[in-house]
């Protein structure tokens, strides 16, 4: 499913984490984006920009399988056509997204609510009686950490906001990232370096 991508010395590169191929989708005789294509390598941020009505919520639900693609498809390492799975067939994959409305659990701590995202299944028994894998854990302080130290001045615009924010945020970031295989940067295949 994958063609072999090579670098200019004819070493054989890694496919990308996320590759969409001249994705179309159309509502009825309504053309909502048409031919889209790009991909997005492991520890790489891509963001789709433009006027309201682009597309970009549009590409971001057919990622996910809320919307069906009329035309190309989407690949995720590599291997999985997720233009062709159910939801949550995609959501066990690890591809999620973050919705701009808020949608924590109040009364509960930033770190639990990443600790509810981070879990394999979403289940009451499971987020209830089973642990998080020491390397999970890990990944959260991490998050905790980078998003707390790297960002002062944003840390004090949300607390002067509100902090319904920034749980989400943390809780999209380890959900989505954990399972989709992205690592804290300066780690390889192995672990921290």
């Amino acid at each position: 499913m994958t063609a072999e991508v090579k670098n200019g010395a004819g070493t054989a590169l890694e496919a990308p984490l996320l590759q969409i191929d001249d994705v179309s989708i159309q509502f009825g005789d309504f053309k909502a984006i048409s031919h889209v294509s790009t991909t997005v390598g492991k520890n790489e941020i891509r963001f789709f920009i433009g006027p309201n009505g682009a597309g970009k919520t549009t590409i971001l639900d057919a990622i996910c399988g809320k919307n069906h693609v009329s035309g190309g498809r989407i690949i995720y390492k590599g291997e999985y056509e997720v233009s062709k799975m159910k939801e949550y067939v995609i959501s066990n994959l690890g591809i999620g997204r973050k919705f701009q409305a808020p949608s924590v659990f109040n009364g509960i701590t930033i770190g639990e609510n990443m600790e509810l995202a981070a879990a394999r299944k979403h289940t009451l028994y499971s987020t209830t009686f089973h642990r998080l894998s020491k390397e999970k854990q890990e990944y959260i302080d991490y998050c905790l950490e980078f998003v707390v130290s790297g960002t002062v001045g944003l840390v004090q615009a949300w607390l002067y906001g509100g902090l319904d924010r920034p749980p989400e945020e943390m809780a999209a970031l380890a959900g989505g990232l954990i399972r989709s295989g992205l690592q804290p940067p300066g780690e390889g295949e192995g672990g921290a370096s």
